[in-house]
């Protein structure tokens, strides 16, 4: 995966840099390495934010949100779904945002 993420970088493939971002930090959250999670996570907010990736950045939130619960910060994480809910609605995304409305309800 690192190599993949050099590749990605040296040839300024910055989309699929950030979102191979994403999936390390959702590897290392299953990991239970938190720190490196919360690294990659905050990596890949950065680069969607930067190209205007909403729904990739919604994507990001939603992890965001249970790495928050797994540390037990129940009010972080409701407020990072919130996010990705608000965004994906505004993305036509309604799948997911069934989806992370029914697991609202559970926190």
């Amino acid at each position: 995966m690192k190599r993949a993420m050099m590749i990605f970088d040296e040839y300024r493939l910055k989309p699929f840099f950030a979102n191979a971002t994403l999936h390390l930090g959702r590897i290392y959250l299953h990991s239970e390495k938190k720190q490196k999670a919360l690294q990659n996570l905050q990596k890949a907010e950065a680069l969607f934010k930067e190209m205007s990736m909403d729904y990739w950045l919604a994507r990001t939130y939603a992890v965001y949100t249970e790495l928050h619960m797994r540390k037990g910060d129940k009010p972080k994480a409701r407020d990072r779904l919130s996010k990705a809910i608000d965004i994906l609605k505004k993305c036509g995304a309604d799948g997911w945002v069934q989806k992370y409305e029914g697991e609202m309800a559970t926190l």
